[in-house]
């Protein structure tokens, strides 16, 4: 039998013992903000210098100029643009050809476009003849033969092509009298991806990264992040495959990672087959082994990544768990982590449970007024108020039993299934015979405690117990309800008894006392000494006699008697009051004789 808990050595872990499993950014298998080489990163993730047609002069360096600055042009500024250094063959006059005025005349001289300002002409060529005119507003490209004039308005860009090369045309009048130049179409100056054979603009906005492939330095075509602003690439193996927000929590491209963990969260990643956890802060990685399986707050109780696990406990918590095949048990608060592919985590117990076990490990916890039954080898260990720590694999527990007094109605057992059990009503009255076989009905109840449990488990089942004071007591009181007569039941005044009856106490029966001693008499030293049990008290509420006749009888005799009773009183208080009359009247007289004498 165990006075007190057991001093046994536990795997009990404070968190300081495993902070050094927790993966920071800092640790030489991440990129983080502070690690050394995050420079070589960002230059491979960002910069696009010695990449195959990067333009580092921007749009403006590809941007083919308009045939005149703003504010410069005229009609006949263009028709000597279109005509170059040869003279046009039709001539000013006073008669002839009108070209009316806004508008420009276009001639045909041996397949060779000339135009002409507005006014009146004359052609001086048989080859020549005229072709038409034009609006000076070029709303739409003029295409005539060689000649093209195409207006790019504001906002847009045109594409074109001038024999094997490509061009953007920047806003303004452009003239190309030219039979290698096409003109192709117009396009949003503000378009994300304006692509024109090999040339590329990208127009990256704040807040977003533009996710692309060029030709590196090596020839080898790589992924690139660009960002905000406008990037220029003249390459055919250029290729744009998309946006991201900047603020994206995971921004991936091929093998380049942007991670951003938030404040009181953690990443979960692999990198070449590694389980890895990241803290936060913005984390730059160039791997084509790396994983993201997303993130988990540093708040959940339990956080799983593959072989690492991290699990906070809580005040008023146990945390369960197998590590290399044996029962860990983490008692202390904080937060604890494993990088083991042994390390199994089972749940958290709270710090109140009576029995916390796993395996062979068990805490078992014994409050006050009740003991624990465990069985060590087969052996009865009875463990007593106090907190245990068991690892013996032997030694295991079967439950608890109470020490508190505990009270057990008398009432007459039912058969239920081959088993004696008390009935389901708890109005039923325990009915006995008195000496005269007069059944009378009787309502008590019984008090006891375990005062030594392995006594008592070793004699009886914990669930048999109550059953075994029931029957007992059921026996007994019947007895001593047999040896009664009805007559010292009729007498009896009151309807309970007490085990602490008060000294003097003129009105407790006289019957009640009786049954009450008599049955602690014989049931307290005998299951002290059988069983450790401590039969310490019985109380009878009522008793009834069942026999309404003989009841009734006997109520009226009360009442006879009581009456006579009370008319003998009256009459021995009149007689006392008679005589103290002529005691004083006696008095009296002998007082006044003496007076007269004197």
């Amino acid at each position: 039998k165990d006075q007190a808990p057991e001093v046994v050595a536990s795997d009990v872990l404070s968190p300081s013992d495993v902070s050094l499993a927790y993966a920071h950014p800092t640790a030489p298998s991440l990129v983080s903000p502070h690690a050394g080489h995050e420079e070589g990163i960002l230059r491979h993730m960002f910069n696009l210098e010695g990449c195959e047609g990067y333009r580092a002069g921007g749009l403006e360096g590809v941007l083919a100029a308009p045939a005149f600055p703003a504010g410069q042009e005229d009609a006949a500024a263009i028709c000597a643009a279109a005509n170059g250094p040869s003279p046009a063959s039709a001539l000013r006059a006073p008669v002839g050809h009108l070209v009316p005025a806004g508008s420009i005349g276009i001639v045909n001289y041996n397949g060779r476009i000339e135009l002409v300002p507005d006014g009146r002409y004359l052609l001086t060529s048989c080859m020549a003849y005229w072709k038409g005119t034009c609006s000076l507003t070029f709303d739409e490209p003029l295409r005539q033969g060689p000649l093209t004039i195409v207006r790019v308005p504001r906002g847009s860009l045109g594409t074109a092509r001038l024999g094997g090369d490509v061009l953007l045309l920047d806003a303004g009048l452009h003239i190309y009298n030219d039979v290698r130049f096409r003109f192709d179409s117009l396009v949003d100056v503000n378009s994300p991806h304006i692509h024109h054979g090999p040339l590329h603009v990208v127009r990256v906005r704040r807040g977003q990264y533009a996710r692309a492939w060029l030709a590196g330095a090596s020839g080898a075509v790589e992924p690139k992040l660009l960002q905000e602003g406008c990037h220029v690439v003249d390459s055919n193996l250029f290729r744009l495959d998309g946006f991201s927000d900047a603020a994206d929590a995971h921004i991936n491209h091929s093998a380049l990672h942007i991670l951003q963990v938030p404040k009181g969260c953690v990443a979960r990643v692999t990198r070449d087959n590694v389980p890895l956890l990241l803290s936060e802060g913005t984390h730059y990685v160039d791997s084509t082994n790396f994983f993201h399986q997303g993130r988990s707050s540093l708040g959940d109780n339990v956080i799983l990544h593959s072989t690492i696990t991290m699990v906070r406990v809580n005040n008023g918590q146990v945390g369960l768990a197998w590590q290399d095949n044996q029962p860990l048990f983490m008692q202390e608060p904080g937060l604890y982590s494993f990088n083991s592919p042994s390390f199994i985590f089972v749940r958290h117990a709270a710090f109140d449970e009576k029995v916390i076990e796993l395996g062979t490990k068990k805490i078992v916890t014994v409050y006050s007024g009740e003991v624990a039954l465990s069985y060590r080898g087969g052996e009865l260990r009875v463990l007593f108020p106090g907190r245990h720590t068991i690892e013996d694999p032997s030694h295991v527990v079967k439950g608890f039993l109470s020490t508190q007094q505990q009270s057990v109605r008398l009432v007459a057992l039912e058969h239920v299934g081959g088993k004696l059990v008390k009935p389901t009503g708890t109005s039923n009255a325990l009915v006995c015979e008195t000496r005269e076989l007069v059944k009378v009905g009787i309502h008590a109840d019984v008090f006891y405690s375990i005062e030594d449990p392995e006594r008592a488990i070793n004699r009886i089942a914990q669930d048999e117990i109550e059953t075994l004071v029931l029957e007992t007591s059921l026996a007994t009181l019947t007895n001593i309800i047999k040896s009664t007569s009805v007559n010292e039941i009729a007498q009896s005044k009151l309807q309970s008894a007490s085990a602490q009856k008060e000294p003097g106490d003129a009105s407790t029966s006289v019957f009640f006392d009786h049954a009450h001693d008599e049955f602690l008499s014989r049931l307290h030293e005998d299951f002290m000494t059988r069983y450790g049990i401590d039969i310490c008290n019985i109380r009878i509420e009522s008793l009834k006699i069942l026999n309404e006749d003989l009841a009734s009888n006997i109520s009226q005799q009360a009442l006879t008697t009581a009456k006579t009773e009370s008319q003998l009183a009256n009459l021995a208080g009149q007689t006392e009051i008679a005589t103290r009359e002529q005691e004083r009247v006696a008095r009296v007289q002998q007082i006044g004789a003496a007076a007269e004498a004197g």
